[in-house]
């Protein structure tokens, strides 16, 4: 099994149709407009079927887009996002003009799949040299404080459309020593014009911070941390708040 695979790409707006992709973009455009940058080219890392890129692109942002996997990518580039460019790469291994972006953002949990910290200090050591002086790393992540308090519980989401129906279980097993969470998941679907049904499997694994830790990370790359503060809301973050976002900045 592996992570957004062919299968797992080409449902992953069906799955995901409820998700507020503009709001979340909105509110990330007020976090790096209040931190007052005004150069508009800003790199996303994975960046996925593009959806959040699409509404970053309508409030005018230049978007160089990093995606992982080619097929999630690839359904980006067919979308065919107004200044909008896809580059199939892990983070890690992109060639990157040093201060060449006014922001970096990394949404929907993304640094999470970072699971060593080897491979976030990289990350955050690149991003580093990426940004323009005074711009901004902005991203979210799972919460080690609210992960350990309400621990991850199977979930379960049925969606359709015209073509398909598809029931997706996500099963977690924790690793609190290393704050992992392995995510297992289980989709079926059924193609309504044949009756035919099918499966596949995807595992996930997820690494959660501590706002210490995003500090120590920040720190140790030459960023500043602005702040951490609960996703969407911006109140303090707590035992219920399962995401943060966290605002860095190039000093």
């Amino acid at each position: 099994m592996t992570s957004f695979s062919d299968e797992y790409s080409d449902y992953y707006d069906l799955l995901y149709d409820n998700k507020n992709y503009a709001g979340e973009a909105a509110y990330v455009n007020t976090l790096i407009q209040n931190e007052g940058v005004s150069d508009n080219r800003l790199l996303e890392i994975g960046s996925g079927t593009g959806n959040y890129g699409a509404f970053l692109s309508s409030l005018g942002y230049q978007i160089t887009a990093i995606e992982k996997s080619p097929s999630m990518g690839g359904i980006a580039q067919q979308k065919n996002i107004s200044n909008y460019e896809v580059i199939i790469s892990d983070v890690l291994d992109v060639n990157l003009e040093p201060e060449s972006f006014g922001a970096v953002v990394a949404m929907f949990h993304v640094i999470c799949y970072l699971t060593s910290d080897i491979d976030i200090k990289l990350c955050f050591d690149k991003i580093y040299k990426a940004l323009l002086p005074g711009g901004v790393f902005i991203f979210d992540t799972w919460h080690t404080q609210a992960v350990l308090h309400q621990k991850p519980e199977v979930r379960y989401r049925i969606v359709e459309n015209s073509a398909i129906s598809l029931t997706r279980n996500a099963t977690p097993i924790c690793y609190n020593e290393q704050s992992l969470v392995e995510v297992n998941y289980d989709i079926n679907g059924l193609r309504k014009n044949t009756g035919e049904k099918f499966s596949f499997s995807e595992k996930h694994l997820l690494r959660h911070f501590s706002i210490a830790q995003i500090k120590h990370f920040a720190e140790q790359a030459g960023f500043e941390h602005l702040r951490s503060e609960e996703f969407l809301t911006g109140n303090t973050p707590g035992t219920g708040t399962w995401g943060v976002c966290h605002i860095l900045k190039k000093v």
